[in-house]
């Protein structure tokens, strides 16, 4: 594994690429901000991870019901987007990914949605 380069010798080597000592500074400034922007990005992206693993175990266990109308409209859902990924691999025309989800009967709310008496997944 090689080592990393420190600070200095990324700004040497810029300026044997042909940047002034100012514009190699400032292009390795940009760099190390961007890496600690996608440092902190990358953190915040696995910790919303964990809470939606948390929220979706709170979930199964406390609102078997919801989970399960959830868990069939994903796949509902997934099945429509394949269908229609497959048509248009095919060159068929027909209607779009969105227009199968939209019709399906298992959308919350939508045309043939059933009524729950008013009971919701918030319990």
């Amino acid at each position: 594994m090689t080592k990393k380069m420190t600070k200095t010798q990324r700004i040497e080597q810029k300026t044997d690429a042909g940047l002034s000592r100012v514009e190699a500074e400032l292009a390795v400034a940009r760099e190390d901000a961007e890496a600690m922007v996608a440092r902190a990005e990358a953190r915040a992206k696995k910790e919303q991870a964990k809470v939606d693993a948390a929220a979706v175990a709170i979930i199964r266990e406390n609102h078997p019901d919801v989970w399960e109308q959830a868990t069939d409209m994903a796949r509902a859902e997934l099945e429509a987007k394949a269908a229609a990924r497959s048509q248009a691999a095919k060159g068929t025309v027909g209607t779009s990914g969105a227009d199968v989800v939209e019709d399906s009967p298992t959308v919350v709310g939508g045309a043939g949605a059933e009524d729950d008496g008013g009971e919701s997944w918030q319990g």
